[in-house]
């Protein structure tokens, strides 16, 4: 039986609620809104603490994992090909107003976007690889994250003109508006809590030492804290940043980190965190009901929602997802 680790769950948990009220801000919320301080903020959390997040913790729990490369290769085939029919399932609405209806939108767009679960998939695939050509030194490994941050700037801007190079370019670095997690730099993250991992197996690392370092990086992000929130609320500059981003992101997972240690450390009892202890313990298929609830609705309501409406919507859809997930544990046992 696989035992599992609280903190982990506590953070996953904790991101993917941050995903649902970024997803609601993003897709149901009128612009005004979105332009304000409350919309910045919402921008922000559901930026670092979300999908680096994940990423990081993925790339660690890869680096400790017993499957073989196959395995882990099958398994990341398994996420692409989930992310696809993601896809279509949230769009499931939006598509068919343009199939029956004659909205004028470019559905591949929305069948083929370069969404999280997709790069998990590439990404997995690609670590399975890469473990093998780097034979877990450490070295290397943070060697090839940096290389990863930095891929953006040095790649060129390209413009395929057929269909196949187009998509190959968005999933690797395009900056296509539908590429949302491009293979550089995104990689960088897994590669970066993959080589923490290694690190971990070689040196005892005490949770003084962590919890100090992430008291410690609080001073770094604040003298850089504007650039780090505008690059955060900036959508565009976010899904492709560069080296310095990803720097301070890994800062502030470090803090972020430390500050859920501790409260999961003297807290764990409390009811809310243990309903995102379990969120994070289901965190596929919370992330893909949530998905399938909002992007639906989204059609029909784009940004037409007030604060007081969207703080409604996030009860709803938290509501419904964990019911949804609920019922879906118990046909599966």
């Amino acid at each position: 039986m696989k035992i599992r680790n609280p903190f982990f769950d506590l953070a996953k948990g904790l991101a993917v609620i941050l995903m649902i009220q970024v997803h609601l801000t993003e897709l149901f919320a009128r612009q005004d809104i979105v332009e304000t301080t409350i919309g910045k903020v919402s921008l922000f959390l559901g930026g670092i603490p979300v999908a680096p997040v994940f990423l990081f913790i993925m790339g660690y729990f890869l680096a400790s994992s017993r499957k073989n490369t196959k395995e882990t290769v099958i398994k990341g085939v398994k996420l692409f090909i989930l992310g696809l029919l993601l896809n279509l399932g949230l769009n499931a609405h939006l598509l068919y107003k343009i199939f029956a209806n004659g909205v004028n939108l470019n559905p591949w767009n929305y069948i083929f976007g370069i969404d999280l679960l997709i790069f998990a998939g590439v990404a997995i695939i690609s670590i399975a690889i890469i473990k093998n050509i780097l034979k877990n030194n450490i070295i290397l490994f943070i060697i090839t994250s940096i290389l990863a941050a930095c891929a953006t700037s040095v790649l060129p801007e390209l413009k395929p003109d057929n269909v196949l190079g187009l998509y190959f370019y968005s999933l690797f670095w395009g900056k296509t508006t539908w590429s949302y997690f491009p293979v550089f730099p995104w990689i960088a993250y897994p590669l970066a809590g993959y080589t923490i991992q290694l690190v971990k197996e070689k040196v005892t690392i005490k949770k003084t030492i962590v919890l100090a370092s992430g008291l410690l990086s609080i001073f770094p992000l604040m003298l850089t804290a504007q650039f780090g929130i505008s690059s955060s609320i900036n959508l565009k500059q976010y899904y492709h940043h560069g080296f310095y981003f990803f720097i301070w992101s890994l800062f502030f997972i470090l803090m972020w980190f430390s500050a859920l240690w501790l409260f999961e450390h003297n807290f764990p009892d409390l009811l809310v965190m243990k309903y995102f202890k379990w969120v994070g313990k289901n965190v596929t298929a919370f992330y893909v009901v949530q998905w399938l609830l909002i992007g639906n609705i989204a059609t029909a309501i784009f940004k037409t929602i007030s604060l007081t409406g969207l703080a409604l919507w996030f009860s709803a859809i938290l509501v419904m997802t964990s019911v949804l997930v609920l019922l879906f544990n118990k046909i599966q046992l």
